[in-house]
């Protein structure tokens, strides 16, 4: 199993500096903006006897993880 994590957070925040200027974005800007963004990080598993299970925990993990990583801190 493998979980890719991206982020089009750039390139969102290089159009809205073009949009602020009341520009166009450059067309390769545009074309970024409807990709689903940089691949920021790869996590992979190996379940040798994968059962619902043990692929529920391997996810709440994971989410566990990219929730703690990315949430708003206080």
């Amino acid at each position: 199993m493998a979980i890719a994590h991206t982020s089009n957070l750039e390139a969102a925040q290089l159009a809205l500096s073009f949009v602020n200027r009341k520009e166009a974005p450059p067309p390769l800007l545009q074309s970024m903006l409807g990709e689903e963004g940089m691949l920021l990080h790869l996590r992979v598993a190996h379940l040798s006897a994968p059962s619902d299970k043990r692929v529920n925990d391997l996810l709440d993990e994971v989410v566990t993880s990219f929730v703690q990583k990315y949430a708003p801190h206080d």
